[in-house]
């Protein structure tokens, strides 16, 4: 045995933490790991110190002062890279290593490719260092997991491996590990009078995604440089200096941005006046909780929740909001709607943040996502490059701006096994949550979405709900999981609107006092046309084209894509055959990103509130338009749908007060339903409805019902359709239906719940993840559609693939791309479909649009229809 060879006192001045690339193997260019654990630290206490909420939330789980709380937090922060201290870890760069331990043999120590320093730290703290200094173990292994984790995994299982190595290098390591810890007592703990030998509080849920932040910023070398030697003055005057350069970096990075606070309605929106649940804004109580608010479509909703969560972030309740709704174009939607508020919340503008695609986000950042392009001695750990690639993927950069606007995929997957979710955990409980149409969503993702509000209460967080038409058994669900001891949930409540709100164990329900502020009464004369395939007829069509001749706005809103791109073509060639100049626009999801954000700005222009209005014009669409877009028809057909989603398209029919509206319409708001002839059998429409009976029922009362009285439907009508109990006169099949419905409904329920509790390995953080695993069943084909070029593939819009960076390929595949059901993968090739990658289709173009043939399927594309299926 080779003889203890001695080395700088303390030991843990022979260890680097981080190490660039050293050219041509010549020369090593590192940090000393003591120095890199301080950045960190300091990062971390920058933004402690800058975050009020951030304070509140880890205090009041810790139960500690915030001098106390900010001490452990700062010491087990400092214990990130324990794992490196390491023989197995220094290796990894050797150039370094001959360096800071000159006597080094090549025999001393064999390298280990499989060492992974963070479940390595947790074990050596946990074997070693919590049985020599007299550390509560089981108390500090959730605060150690925390940190330990910040690479992507907080699962810290397996057994501590002994390095193959002589035993004075073993030794050495334990020594470097028990002096760096020992250390770190004295310059966090003991300075807070924290005795650490008594069992530890609990450890705030927010710290993992905290410390991993705070290490990718505290990471990076244009900041922190390299210090390769001890610091002359010692490691408190380092600890000084880091801090320094700390100090302007979490404003620096868009981390965190000091409120205005202008609040309440007034601040916010200082043109419009305040009406309906507006109204009653400053009667919410100001504590953390979960607030629930129904109300009818179009009035208010957004903005009564934006004033309440000024109300928070002006009271230190929060840092920053994130506004999560069910799709894409809701999303994009309400990005625009966000832009103007951001500024009036935070001094200097807010970083704005859109999840899936053209993330307006701060300059700093997109600095640190090109640094993953140079070379780095650690490969994939280094936190730097991890930053750099987390960053890359644009729909995540929504967890940690000020004003983030997301699909709600984006804060399910907080919940899910996938790697860095507790950053993403982080970024949802700092701030307001606020959840947008929360009646949309299934059985599985209210098992993830309740998973999310039980963790945002422990956080001390808050969640705003909002709807117009949330089942009451969907709202007891919800908040019984905000809170379990809260009650009596109403769930038999009338009142509408309705403001429901859980503080703590109690819970409120506030209503509108002022009789003036009511929503008026409305009434939408129903007529039902029965069809063979739930299209209009020629009838109908003419009917269609007659009243927009006449200046009406006319919206159809199809269930199937096919189905509107069908009825488009037909309409649009009985205009052409009659000779009439109307103009009718085609809108759904089945486009590529640039040309559906072109027909949703059009949908907008056409039919939105500020419209034009002195031209008729019809729109042929999806369910894309009948959520959050704030669109206004004069006349509505639609296809038969559930009642509550009835009620949202029927929200977009005569939305606004105007004298300008199509005199053929103006004295009444009228809507057509289109059925199928079957009185049982709903063909695709059940498909993607999931259950007959809603759909049987709402067609029911609609028979039932010459007018639809609002708002007193958005109770009585809802609350029937979803009632449990059985009607007297429901069909065998419709019963049979709904039972299996239910059923696989409580085991989706379940399914997501156990996946979000347990254990598992987890999944990248990929797009296509985030898809899989926030979906019930089969998820989404995406087809990448191509042409070839003499310079090799490109994009429909002329962007060769060979001739872009990594970064630039995946923004562009991204782009470029288009969602379709997962039936159709039953006819793409094996091999496009494989892992639930995306399917790259190479087609031609001919006669102006894109055109590919798969076996028996033809696609086509174009900017109009978008793309097209058609089986020869």
């Amino acid at each position: 045995m080779a003889p203890r060879r001695s080395i700088v006192s303390p030991g843990y001045w022979a260890y680097w933490g981080k190490a660039a690339q050293a050219e041509e193997q010549k020369t090593a260019v590192y940090h000393l790991l003591p120095y890199h654990c301080l950045d960190v630290a300091a990062v971390a206490s920058q933004w402690w110190d800058s975050s009020a909420a951030i304070r509140a939330s880890f205090c009041r789980v810790t139960g500690l002062s915030q001098s106390q709380t900010k001490a452990w937090v700062l010491f087990f922060i400092a214990l990130h890279d324990l794992g490196k201290l390491d023989v197995r870890f220094q290796l990894k760069v050797p150039e370094a290593l001959k360096v800071l331990w000159p006597d080094f043999g090549e025999d001393d120590a064999n390298s280990e490719r499989g060492y992974y320093h963070g479940p390595q730290g947790y074990l050596a703290f946990r074997k070693q260092i919590s049985r020599k200094l007299g550390f509560g173990l089981d108390s500090a292994k959730d605060w150690l997991a925390a940190v330990c984790g910040h690479h992507g995994d907080l699962q810290m299982s397996g057994q501590w491996q002994t390095p193959d190595a002589e035993e004075w290098v073993i030794e050495r390591d334990e020594e470097a590990r028990l002096t760096w810890a020992n250390t770190l007592v004295d310059l966090f703990l003991r300075p807070a009078q924290i005795d650490y030998r008594a069992p530890l509080p609990d450890c705030p849920p927010m710290l993992a995604g905290f410390c991993s932040v705070c290490d990718w910023i505290g990471s990076n070398s244009d900041f922190f440089t390299f210090q390769p030697k001890p610091y002359e003055d010692g490691l408190e005057a380092y600890w000084a200096k880091a801090r320094k350069i700390a100090s302007p970096l979490i404003e620096k990075f868009g981390l965190h941005k000091q409120g205005l606070g202008i609040t309440g309605m007034e601040g916010l929106f200082p043109k419009l006046r305040p009406r309906q649940l507006q109204t009653i804004v400053q009667k919410l109580n100001s504590a953390p909780g979960l607030t629930v608010i129904e109300a009818p479509t179009g009035s208010g909703k957004t903005e009564a929740a934006l004033a309440y969560a000024s109300e928070l972030l002006s009271k230190s309740r929060a840092d920053s909001v994130i506004f999560a709704l069910p799709t894409q174009a809701t999303a994009d939607a309400m990005l625009e709607r966000l832009e103007e508020v951001a500024n009036r919340l935070y001094a200097d503008g807010a970083n704005l943040v859109l999840a899936h695609g053209k993330a307006r986000f701060n300059h700093e950042f997109q600095r640190v996502k090109s640094a993953a392009e140079r070379s780095d001695a650690q490969g994939k750990e280094a936190a730097q490059v991890q930053c750099a690639k987390w960053l890359g993927e644009s729909r995540k950069r929504v967890f940690l701006g000020q004003i983030g606007v997301c699909t709600i995929d984006q804060v399910l997957i907080s919940v899910l096994p996938v790697r860095h979710n507790f950053v993403r955990s982080f970024g949802v409980q700092k701030s307001v949550l606020i959840v947008d149409e929360v009646h949309a969503y299934d059985a599985y993702m209210y098992g993830l979405l309740t998973k999310v509000l039980e963790n945002q209460s422990r956080a001390g967080g808050s969640a705003i709900l909002l709807s117009a038409t949330l089942p009451a058994a969907h709202k007891v669900k919800l908040i019984e999981a905000w809170a379990k001891n809260v009650g009596p949930v109403i769930d038999e409540q009338t009142t509408y609107p309705l403001v429901t709100q859980v503080c703590g164990e109690d819970i409120n329900y506030l209503e509108i006092e002022d009789k003036t502020q009511l929503p008026k009464p409305r009434e939408v004369h129903i007529e039902l046309v029965a069809t063979e395939d739930c299209l209009p007829d020629e009838d109908l069509i003419n009917r269609i084209i007659d009243a927009a001749s006449k200046g009406a706005l006319v919206g159809m809103v199809c269930n199937l894509v096919a189905d509107a791109q069908r009825l488009y073509q037909t309409i649009a060639a009985r205009v052409e055959e009659r000779g009439v100049e109307i103009p009718v626009d085609i809108f759904h999801a089945r486009y590529i990103y640039a040309d559906r954000q072109l027909h949703e700005q059009r949908v907008k222009d056409h039919y939105g509130k500020d419209a034009d209005r002195d031209l008729g014009r019809i729109l042929v669409a999806t369910q894309v338009i009948e959520q959050s877009l704030d669109l206004d028809f004069d006349w509505l057909i639609t296809q038969i749908c559930p009642v509550d989603l009835l009620f949202q398209r029927l929200g977009r029919l005569h939305r606004h007060e105007r004298d300008n509206r199509a005199s053929v319409f103006a004295s009444a708001s009228r809507a057509v339903v289109l059925v199928p002839t079957d009185e049982e059998d709903f063909g695709l429409h059940q498909v993607i409805y999931a259950s007959a009976r809603l759909l049987w029922r709402t067609r029911q009362l609609l028979r039932g019902s010459e007018k639809i009285r609002f708002p007193q439907a958005y109770r009585h009508w809802i609350e029937q359709v979803y009632s449990e109990a059985p009607w007297s006169d429901e069909p065998d099949s419709v019963v049979q239906s709904h039972e299996a419905y239910e059923q696989k409904s409580e085991a989706s329920y379940y399914v997501a719940r156990q996946l979000s509790s347990a254990n598992y390995n987890p999944s990248s953080d990929t797009d296509e993840n985030v898809a899989c695993m926030t979906r019930d069943g089969d998820m989404n084909a995406n087809l990448l559609l191509l042409q070839e070029s003499p310079q090799g593939l490109q994009t429909l819009s002329g962007e060769r693939l060979a001739e872009l960076d990594e970064w630039q390929q995946q923004e562009t595949m991204m782009l470029n791309t288009v969602g379709v059901p997962a039936s159709w993968k039953k006819w793409l090739p094996e091999a496009l479909t494989k892992d639930n990658d995306v399917a790259e289709l190479i087609g031609v173009m001919r006669n102006g649009h894109w055109e590919c043939r798969e076996g028996a399927v033809l696609l086509t594309y174009d900017s109009k229809l978008g793309l097209v299926r058609r089986e020869e």
